[in-house]
């Protein structure tokens, strides 16, 4: 199955998706019994009928295929599904930004089970895989990077001192991630970062400072959902302070 995606300088709101086959899964396909009468589907499929457990595609296009060792694909399907695009970035673990699709009222498509290879904009976007058998209400698809998106994680100067007071040591750490957009169009971005959670009552992080961010006392993760304009460029920043005894190393 291939999957070609095209991005839309407005709104990224649109998936096309085309399916193929391999001859040999086209023949097991068509000795499937069908079970509704043949109706128009469209211009690559005569017909799509479905069975108890099977779906049977009758091809309206002859094709030639030759023996030898080569794989032929058939074209079986070719339809249109809404997708909401949206890039994420955790860059305590790596930089990089990574767009997915979210596709909703998948279920309708009656997509294969397997391997399928994803084309963006025109180019080869790398490999997914299709589980048509999950419970979610909607299939998000990996895009693979985007090197048109920026981020950058840096300590901040100011905050990162140490002190003593008393037995303990007291070590005040701060960050700045800047993200810039070099793209010519607006985009929705989830960013995500942490706050160390102490699991040794001898080691305490107070002071925390998330600014705006959504966090979780619980788990430490604190998420941004940012809108980004065009050409332009946005800081966030988040702080706190760790107190540990003297005589105890700690891995910041």
């Amino acid at each position: 199955m291939n999957i070609n995606l095209e991005e839309d300088d407005h709104s990224l709101e649109e998936v096309v998706i085309t399916g193929y086959a391999s001859s040999s899964g086209y023949r097991k396909a068509s000795r499937s019994k069908p079970k509704r009468k043949k109706e128009s589907y469209n211009l690559t499929v005569d017909s799509k009928q479905e069975g108890i457990t099977t779906t049977r595609f009758v091809i309206k296009k002859k094709y030639t295929i030759k023996s030898n060792t080569d794989i032929t694909t058939l074209e079986i399907d070719n339809f249109d599904m809404d997708a909401t695009y949206s890039y994420y970035v955790a860059p305590e673990l790596n930089e990089n930004v990574f767009l997915t699709a979210k596709l909703g009222n998948w279920e309708q498509f009656d997509l294969l089970e397997g391997e399928a290879n994803i084309y963006f904009e025109g180019s080869y976007a790398g490999k997914t895989n299709i589980d048509p058998h999950a419970t979610t209400d909607s299939l998000m698809i990996s895009l693979g990077t985007d090197p048109n998106i920026i981020v950058k994680r840096k300590p901040l100067k100011k905050f990162k001192r140490k002190s003593f007071y008393g037995n303990n040591r007291v070590v005040d750490l701060g960050y700045s991630i800047q993200l810039k957009n070099s793209k010519q169009n607006s985009i929705h971005l989830i960013l995500e970062d942490r706050i160390p959670i102490s699991q040794n009552k001898e080691i305490k992080v107070d002071n925390i400072k998330t600014n705006d961010a959504n966090y979780d006392a619980k788990t430490g993760i604190m998420k941004w959902k940012l809108t980004i304009q065009p050409k332009t460029q946005l800081e966030k920043q988040f702080s706190y302070e760790l107190k540990y005894p003297k005589n105890k190393r700690v891995n910041l």
